[in-house]
């Protein structure tokens, strides 16, 4: 189960950082 929530975490985490915004995002997520 963890694994499966890190993977998504760093999926979106993935996905944030092309955006450029991911200070905002990581906030909100963290």
């Amino acid at each position: 189960m963890n694994m499966l929530l890190n993977k998504v975490v760093e999926q979106k985490r993935f996905l944030f950082y092309s955006l450029g915004n991911t200070g905002l995002y990581y906030d909100f997520f963290f």
